[in-house]
């Protein structure tokens, strides 16, 4: 069986003399990050395990991987990103946001109407935004949760309560 992998963060640079990282892990991804005894890194096409031998904190995260031990070694990982498989992520937002992706296909209904149907979801930095065809123009509702009554996943129907005006119709 094949594992999914999920990017929770990227290398930044080596620090010092004994192969340390500066690292930066996205907040969603934290409480993985240190529960986790190793990352995942994609070299040659291949997602490659690197288990932690150390991980702190100062003013940034910073790693220490076992059998990286010079400043040259450090360096074939600046810039690269950092995963986890996705099955070792726990975070509520992420989960909420990986069930969010396959609501692609889901109509929306207000006041037991439907509006429309989901053709894509985008992430934008605050959040969550299905993308709906409507009278010949895309409309963008916000997934949120305030906004989000009911999921009905066997009929794929999402029922919201969306603020007046947000359709514009």
């Amino acid at each position: 069986m094949q594992s999914s992998y999920s990017k929770i963060g990227i290398v930044q640079k080596p620090v010092g003399r004994d192969g340390a990282l500066k690292i930066d892990v996205q907040d969603d991804f934290f409480d993985d990050f240190i529960a986790s005894d190793h990352l995942f890194i994609k070299m040659n096409g291949a997602f490659v395990p690197w288990f932690i031998e150390e991980k702190w904190e100062t003013n940034y995260l910073m790693v220490k991987f076992e059998e990286v031990d010079s400043p040259e070694d450090a360096a074939k990982f600046t810039l690269r990103d950092i995963f986890l498989r996705t099955s070792d992520i726990h975070s509520d937002s992420f989960l909420q946001k990986k069930e969010s992706f396959g609501w692609v296909g889901f109509s929306i209904l207000q006041d037991g109407k439907v509006i429309g149907t989901i053709s894509e979801i985008v992430e934008y930095p605050s959040q969550l935004m299905a993308i709906v065809p409507l009278k010949g123009k895309q409309i963008l509702i916000p997934l949120n949760e305030a906004f989000i009554e009911k999921i009905d996943s066997s009929r794929k129907y999402l029922y919201m309560n969306l603020p007046d005006g947000l359709l514009g119709l």
